[in-house]
């Protein structure tokens, strides 16, 4: 899907288009709903391309691994990246592929340093709960607490609220989407909360879900309120020291960094330079910078108890359901739930100017794989999918294309909700097509029996309808790694 620019919408730092407010007519979808599917267009474009170059088993694992990475930058997807892959808190694969600067023929290797984007969300939430078990906040605090002057529009909104992205309040790349110039400047916290404190709720607190950077920006503020350190401070001497990180950081400008990765975007020409950014601007939502071996090794440290307890880390990955009929949603605090070929996953991506991310953790497997690329606008996710069927030893999808019905086209087709963002399931020409609200225009199914189907595009995206017929008939989708459940509707 479409992958950021700085950008898209959901699990990245960036332009969040989420369903939010009026079953999908809200003002987010209805202002970018073109350019979004432009984008879309182009990045699936670039993962069919991407899948197709992938090579298979090549032997053993590290080759197998290798043959993936150096297939994704000989299809164009990225100038460089880096892979590290640890099992058991074992690392047992670490590299680099490709450029780390163009201009000057710098090679990306295992401790390159990448803008990680919204993976500092897990940096973020990993504060709030140390926070939490040092009694100094609790999750159901109002934010007001903490900020006493910010305007909830009447409505109380928690930390909780927060830290899993229902509060309802609207996400600040997505105001500031067409005209991006004010990235560049240094702002404080004050002009920050100008871009969205006074606008309108996308909805009650509680109520549905929407991606938003501007939460998580609060967070932030909220643990400089309670800790009386700045962000970066706590950042140095809870997280990033404790667990041994060597080359991670709060990621400014002016710093010089070990091995520094350049930032790049795609044109039409080829690869150009990509737009700069203030760090005030991403703050405690996408700012902070790392390497692949060091993502692996931070994940490792909030598991095995040098961060937080466990019963810390339990409620970190714990999803706060939504009041009965609304649907699910399987954001937690800091991170997705999601499966790849049900094998449960706990996840989160990025996506920033110049680069996008994922680190994922596989709990059943004990198994984490971080990948960072130099480039924005596109997902990492295939790549992630691709080396953790490799590890795992499972096939990659062969999809297959069954007829339909009419009768199994009328018992799926509709418009199913999580919360009051919209998943639409129509009839073309004999085929299903999904569209979601603020995320994707309608695109083909390919029907895998069951009541299954999977994006044409992309078998990674796949939906089941349970209760196919019926009045009580839910949509159970997997999208990006994130899954959800709709509820139908007439």
């Amino acid at each position: 899907m479409s992958y950021n620019q700085f950008s898209i919408h959901f699990p990245l730092f960036g332009q969040s288009a989420s369903g939010s407010g009026t079953r999908g007519t809200d003002r987010t979808v209805r202002n970018t709903m073109n350019r979004i599917s432009t984008i879309i267009h182009r990045s699936f474009l670039v993962l069919i391309l991407i899948i197709a170059a992938l090579p298979l088993a090549a032997g053993d694992l590290e080759t197998e691994i290798d043959a993936i990475a150096k297939g994704a930058i000989d299809s164009g997807m990225a100038p460089g990246l880096s892979i590290a892959v640890a099992r058991a808190g074992e690392v047992i694969h670490a590299a680099g592929y490709g450029l780390a600067d163009i201009e000057n023929d710098v090679t990306v290797n295992a401790g390159t340093n990448f803008r990680i984007a919204s993976i500092t969300k897990c940096f973020t939430a990993a504060a709030i709960m140390q926070l939490v078990e040092a009694e100094k906040i609790e999750l159901s605090d109002a934010i007001t607490k903490y900020i006493p002057d910010y305007n909830t529009h009447g409505h109380s909104i928690t930390v909780q609220q927060l830290l899993n992205h229902t509060a309802g309040i609207p996400n600040y790349t997505e105001i500031e989407a067409k005209d991006r110039t004010a990235w560049r400047r240094h702002r404080n916290h004050e002009e920050m909360r100008t871009v969205f404190e006074d606008k309108e709720l996308d909805f009650e607190p509680g109520m549905s879900w929407h991606y938003s950077n501007s939460g998580y920006y609060l967070l932030g503020m909220i643990i400089e309120k309670v800790s009386g350190v700045s962000y970066q401070e706590y950042l140095d001497a809870h997280l990033i020291a404790p667990a041994g990180l060597s080359n991670t950081q709060y990621g400014g400008q002016r710093p010089l960094i070990d091995k520094r990765c350049r930032g790049y975007r795609r044109t039409e020409t080829g690869w150009v330079n990509a737009d700069p950014i203030s760090m005030t601007t991403p703050f405690s939502a996408g700012a902070v910078r790392s390497t692949a071996t060091d993502l692996v090794t931070w994940h490792r440290a909030l598991t095995d108890g040098t961060l937080l307890t466990s019963e810390a880390y339990r409620d970190m990955v714990t999803v706060v359901p939504f009041p009965k009929g609304l649907g699910a949603h399987s954001y937690a605090n800091g991170f997705y739930h999601g499966k790849l070929d049900g094998h449960h996953k706990i996840t989160h991506p990025g996506g920033i100017e110049g680069f996008s991310t994922q680190l994922s953790y596989y709990p059943d497997e004990d198994l984490t794989i971080a990948v960072l690329i130099n480039r924005q606008d596109v997902l990492c996710a295939p790549i992630e999918h691709q080396v953790a069927r490799a590890v795992l030893g499972l096939p990659q999808p062969e999809p297959k294309d069954l007829p339909l019905t009419a009768q199994e086209i009328d018992g799926m087709i509709g418009s199913y909700f999580l919360g009051s963002m919209g998943i639409h399931l129509t009839e073309k020409d004999g085929k299903l097509q999904l569209a979601i609200d603020g995320f994707i225009p309608p695109m083909d199914l390919l029907y895998q029996g069951n009541s299954e189907l999977w994006l044409a595009l992309d078998p990674d995206t796949r939906i089941s309808i349970e209760g196919a017929g019926s009045p009580a008939a839910q949509a159970r989708l997997m999208f990006m790694d994130m899954e959800m459940i709709g509820v139908r509707q007439e």
